[in-house]
């Protein structure tokens, strides 16, 4: 380091101060308690030993073992989104950076805040190829925001830190930095330094909010189309204003992914994926629609049909520009924090809004309450009808949960076919509330172990997690993380026995006349008893087979401070 001094002749000279000589690894470790990390999420093999043996002498830092690197992402991503914080991961070299890519293309899709380790081979040995190494930074580049690996010990602060402020930066989603063992047992003089405070919150251009209000004030028959990046930016409350004042239908991208409109709301119509094949029937009314940090899908399912009409004008609201205008042609784009955005689209808005048009939007606020309170007694009506009926209908689980639920409790939602009953028949009000597994583009495996990541985050809230079979077999190791570590999380397996979502989605392709050629992937002979294998590592767990034992094993697994599972065997027919 230079520094400029000035004695008492004053002439200036320039006096080197050297900085202090330390390990990679320590920089590594002071680095992490700069940013204020609590956990590292991980499953190491033999070129993590300098990570763990650091970890080890550095106690404040917890390190979190998983039996699988999907289970150390998905905590990581549960933890992440709960926490607020990054969720930090090490893992191993080339085997174990492959084992976690589907884990890590979940997380780049659904925008989550994590920096991803892993111990590379000492660079004097690459050359030469030896075992358990590979390009580590190409395998993960295609599902992060950057990708690097260090060469020097000395820049381990600096490609760490950037790491952190990319991976928080909006639209969020994960880093990933190589890290050589001699890079981190090596010393060199190595300045520290400290984390970069770059805010993510940019006001929106002036002239789109004026053009965005002038075609809301006139709309005739509006829509707002909601996705999680709303929930994440925390402007649930500036959405229902806007909702309200125009008179907007609203609805969701697919499925939903996070709580983006309270869905009690009377104007929430829920999502578009019921029927995926008419999904784009959902907005074809509509004259202008507004998309609301969510990804405007160009087609639906296997059909390659618009999602709104030629005639219909789109106006695009995101923290994203990627997703602004990329498939959907966009009369007005804003890329902006979507909180400021829908406040100044608000009183822009009310300001043009002249009192026929006001009238008109209490007029439809009444007309779309009106329909969407005849459909949720419908859905009611449809749970009736499969009340007491064996196997148990996931409506009848569903409703049953919904009596049983915290009124505090998060519900992290992986599962999959069961999902859309508890969406139609639980209500989510607030945005920490409600974490799924991203059915619509995403990969199996990480619902389960991204429940005890979220529970990690909000210690102090009750977690439920509701995850398919199917789903829950691609990381049941993370019930030995759960007990090995006691958190306190429990999860309801709805077990139909079968990879269900891929039945029904061969019949969309191929017709009901496939129906019958789809006994492969059915999870029989034997069947998944899931209460077995969570007692064989320690934990309270029940099946269940009858609607009336619902309940009273739900309760008891919800008293219990420690995981818990209830295996229900609900009906497979679809």
């Amino acid at each position: 380091m230079i520094t400029l001094s000035l004695p008492s002749s004053h002439t200036p000279v320039f006096e080197v101060i050297p900085m202090p000589r330390i390990s990679g690894i320590d920089a590594l470790m002071a680095v992490l308690d700069s940013h204020d990390v609590d956990y590292v999420f991980g499953n190491p093999g033999s070129t993590e030993v300098v990570f763990m043996d650091a970890l080890y002498q550095h106690p404040r830092i917890k390190y979190i073992l998983a039996l699988h690197e999907t289970v150390a992402t998905g905590m990581a991503g549960g933890y992440s989104w709960a926490s607020g914080k990054a969720g930090v991961i090490n893992v191993h070299t080339a085997p174990g950076v492959a084992n976690l890519v589907s884990a890590l293309y979940n997380a780049y899709v659904s925008d989550f805040n994590l920096v991803v380790t892993a111990g590379q081979q000492d660079t004097r040995l690459i050359q030469r190829e030896p075992g358990l190494t590979g390009d580590l930074v190409a395998m993960t580049r295609p599902y992060t925001k950057w990708s690097t690996e260090v060469q020097h010990p000395a820049d381990i602060p600096l490609v760490m830190h950037r790491a952190f402020k990319i991976s928080s930066q909006q639209p969020q989603g994960p880093t990933f930095v190589s890290l050589p063992q001699d890079v981190l047992s090596r010393e060199a003089e190595i300045e520290v330094g400290y984390p970069s405070w770059v805010p993510s919150e940019y006001a929106p251009d002036k002239k789109a909010i004026e053009k965005a209000a002038e075609l809301l004030a006139q709309a005739r028959n509006p829509a707002l189309f909601v996705g999680f990046r709303l929930a994440r930016c925390n402007a649930l409350k500036e959405a229902v204003a806007l909702a309200e004042l125009i008179g907007a239908r609203v609805t969701e991208n697919r499925l939903r992914a996070e709580t983006a409109f309270p869905s009690d709301h009377p104007l929430f119509g829920g999502g578009m994926s019921t029927d995926f094949p008419g999904a784009h029937k959902a907005l074809e009314d509509v004259d202008v629609v507004l998309a609301v940090g969510a990804n405007f899908i160009s087609q639906t399912f296997y059909l390659p049909e618009p999602l709104v009409s030629s005639s219909t004008r789109v106006i695009h609201l995101d923290t994203d520009p990627w997703e602004v205008g990329k498939n959907q042609p966009t009369d007005v784009g804003i890329v902006a924090d979507i909180k400021l955005g829908l406040q100044e689209l608000i009183s822009a808005v009310s300001k043009q809004m002249s009192p026929g048009s006001k009238k008109a939007a209490r007029e439809r606020v009444k007309r779309i309450s009106d329909e969407n309170r005849r459909r949720r007694g419908a859905l009611w009506e449809r749970a009736k009808e499969s009340w007491d009926r064996e196997p148990i209908s996931d409506i009848r689980l569903m409703l049953d949960l919904k009596e049983c639920l915290p009124a505090d409790a998060i519900l992290v939602d992986g599962g999959v076919t069961a999902s859309v009953a508890l969406r139609d028949h639980l209500d989510f009000t607030e945005p920490d509330s409600y974490l799924a597994f991203r059915d619509n583009d995403g990969s199996l495996g990480d619902s389960l172990p991204m429940a005890l990541g979220v529970k990690l985050g909000r210690p102090d809230r009750p977690v439920v997690g509701v995850i398919g079979d199917g789903n829950a077999m691609y990381s049941i190791q993370a019930l030995w993380t759960a007990a090995h570590h006691r958190i306190p999380v429990t999860l309801v397996i709805c077990n139909n026995s079968s990879y269900r979502i891929l039945k029904i989605n061969t019949m969309r392709v191929l017709g009901r006349e496939a129906r019958d050629k789809l006994h492969s992937v059915d999870l029989v002979d034997p069947p998944l008893d899931f209460a077995s294998l969570a007692q064989s590592f320690g934990i309270h767990a029940e099946r269940v087979v009858r609607p009336r034992d619902i309940k009273p094993a739900l309760e008891r697994a919800m008293n219990l401070d420690e995981p818990a599972l209830v295996d229900v065997v609900i009906d497979p027919a679809f």
